[in-house]
């Protein structure tokens, strides 16, 4: 994988999981909500994250929501994957399914609950980014995860320098801590996140988002 080959930017949104009324997956209501998405235009979509609830899921569920996403958009935008869990090593494994099932990218937070340090969360995320070959993206939602990469000097630019890491979500809300990660690291990676605001939207058209 050339990090320099892989071009996402634009719009994404991160996709909710559908259940049925018996507590199934909805693989019925996934094909419907990504059809909606490529109405729309969106650029790429994340799924099991955060919004997708990966923490209410079981891992056959998850693969079951990855693959019936990925069948659903049929290539029309990129499916990048969201592999967070407790654990590198479970990480890794959906890590691998993703990639076996046709993903473009991963994505994975800190382990949630444990207060990773620095060197704890480089060296997880050293370890997940290179299970596959695919394209990773770093998460920060310290909301989530109770650490907030942010606040180490040099954490981010340490992972924009690991071989697959290709972007950094920003979910802290935090817009000038933003400014400062893609001051850091935008010259390696793509930096995601939301300026919903007249200022934000200024800055995001001034970096060419």
């Amino acid at each position: 994988m050339n990090r320099d080959d892989v071009a996402w930017s634009g719009y994404w949104p991160a996709a909710p999981t559908p259940f049925t009324q018996s507590g199934d997956v909805d693989t019925e209501a996934i094909f419907d909500l990504m059809n909606l998405y490529a109405q729309t235009g969106v650029h790429g979509v994340l799924v099991n994250g955060s919004t997708g609830e990966w923490f209410s899921q079981n891992d056959n569920e998850r693969k079951t929501v990855a693959e019936a996403s990925i069948d659903a958009v049929a290539g029309r935008f990129p499916v990048v994957i969201g592999v967070s869990a407790y654990t590198a090593a479970q990480s890794s494994a959906l890590a691998k399914h993703a990639a076996s099932v046709g993903a473009d990218g991963i994505l994975a937070t800190p382990p949630p609950y444990v207060h990773t340090s620095a060197e704890e969360t480089y060296h997880y995320y050293r370890s997940v980014s290179t299970a596959t070959s695919l394209p990773f993206m770093a998460y920060n939602w310290p909301r989530g995860v109770a650490v907030d990469m942010g606040t180490t000097p040099d954490l981010f630019s340490r992972l924009a320098d690991l071989e697959n890491v290709v972007a950094i979500k920003d979910s802290t809300g935090n817009w000038l801590a933003m400014l400062d990660t893609v001051e850091a690291v935008s010259d390696r990676v793509r930096v995601f996140g939301s300026f919903l605001h007249r200022r934000g939207l200024a800055t995001l058209l001034e970096l060419g988002g």
